[in-house]
This record gives structure tokens, C-alpha cells and sequence, in this order.
């Protein structure tokens, strides 16, 4: 469990970066043929303000080159450990009609199991059975998200 409580807030770093980078490029995507004083960054707008409707203080920016101009590359807020909790926990109830809708589902189910490990690893004396139960959603949860990513 020690190696896991490790790499959780990673986890929700790529998770968190995972709907960044869609957000992103279904702003591209749908910009398509439009003209620059035309162009949205809605998708990404929405992703934004749901994160934090969670309480969490976050934005994304575009990095900008030696002259100054956009590079194509967006970073974001890093989060500390309170805000990663934060999103585990209240994230996935927000995403629906915010994300593709085809992905949604799944990319829903996936904040919600790593929000239940969370909370299964800080139980205190778990029964031999709820250990049982914790390697086996650890096990379901890192192939669906290997999958998914």
C-alpha cells in the first residue's frame, strides 16, 4: 500500500492533465477552419471552471516563446496534496456534460475508483478481507486507466 499512497498524487497530476489535453484539442478540433478573431478555447474554459468549482484555485496558460509569441504548449497550476484530494473527491461529480460525452463515462469511473482507493488505503485496521478488496480495485483500476490512457 506504501508504494501506492506514493504515486496517487501523480496519479491525479496525469489524470488532471489527461482532461487538460482533451480540453485542448477538442478546442482545436472544433476551431477547425475559423478565422483567428473567431476562435474559442470554450472546451478548455469549462474544464477550468469545473476544477475550480472544487475549491481548488487553478488555470491553464499558454508557455510563450524567447519572442514572446505562443508556443503551442500549455502548462497549468500545480496542485498541492489538499487540492489533488479536493478534485478526487468532488471532480467527478462536475464532469458530466463538461467532457466528451463519449469519454465520459469512463473517464468519470476512473476519478471515482482512484478516490475510492484513496480512501480504502487511509482506512485504519481494515479487516483481511477490505485489504483483499483494496488490491483487487487497485489491480481493476490500474488496467482501466492503462487502457483508457
Amino acid at each position: 500500500m506504501y508504494k501506492f499512497i506514493l504515486i496517487l498524487p501523480k496519479i491525479v497530476d496525469i489524470l488532471t492533465k489527461s482532461l487538460v489535453n482533451e480540453s485542448l484539442e477538442w478546442d482545436i478540433k472544433g476551431n477547425g477552419n475559423k478565422a483567428p478573431k473567431d476562435r474559442t478555447s470554450k472546451h478548455l474554459s469549462d474544464i477550468v471552471t469545473c476544477i475550480q468549482a472544487c475549491g481548488v484555485s487553478f488555470n491553464v496558460w499558454e508557455k510563450r516563446n524567447g519572442d514572446g509569441k505562443g508556443s503551442g504548449v500549455y502548462d497549468f497550476t500545480s496542485l498541492m496534496g489538499s487540492d489533488k484530494k479536493k478534485l478526487l473527491r468532488d471532480l467527478p461529480d462536475k464532469l458530466d456534460g463538461v467532457i466528451k460525452p463519449t469519454q465520459s463515462e469512463s473517464v468519470i469511473k476512473i476519478w471515482k475508483d482512484f478516490d475510492k482507493i484513496y480512501h480504502m488505503m487511509n482506512e485504519h485496521n481494515p479487516s483481511p478481507e477490505r485489504v483483499n478488496e483494496f488490491f483487487e480495485q487497485v489491480s481493476g483500476a490500474t488496467m482501466y486507466y492503462n487502457a483508457y490512457l
